[in-house]
């Protein structure tokens, strides 16, 4: 158990260093490449248009199937996600926080 809390310790702390001052759609790329390398998952990210979810990055080019799960992150971006229940709760956690306060930073500071 111990080892695997400090994998994903240093996981996370990669993510962090990767994404950033990286711009917001290269930031939404790289996120999703390494939470699907881990989990096996598959996420894209969104800017959040009033009513309209516009691609932003991830897996492909466009967002697959409607019925996906989708979470925003912030005034004007947010998460679309596959399975996103296959990751272990204290890590989908940690995750989504950390990703609430980069999208969050990005609507006070500006990309």
């Amino acid at each position: 158990m111990e080892s695997e809390i400090y994998a994903f310790e240093t996981w996370f702390s990669q993510l962090k260093i990767k994404t950033r001052g990286e711009k917001v759609s290269r930031a939404a790329s790289v996120i999703a490449q390494e939470i699907k390398l881990r989990y096996g998952i598959n996420v894209w990210f969104a800017e959040i248009l009033g009513k309209r979810w516009s691609y932003l990055g991830g897996e492909g080019h466009e967002f697959p199937s409607p019925s996906l799960s989708s979470l925003p992150l912030s005034t004007h971006y947010g998460i679309v996600a596959e399975h996103w229940e296959q990751i272990p709760p204290h890590e989908g956690t940690r995750l989504l926080d950390f990703l609430k306060e980069y999208f969050q930073k990005l609507d006070t500071h500006g990309s």
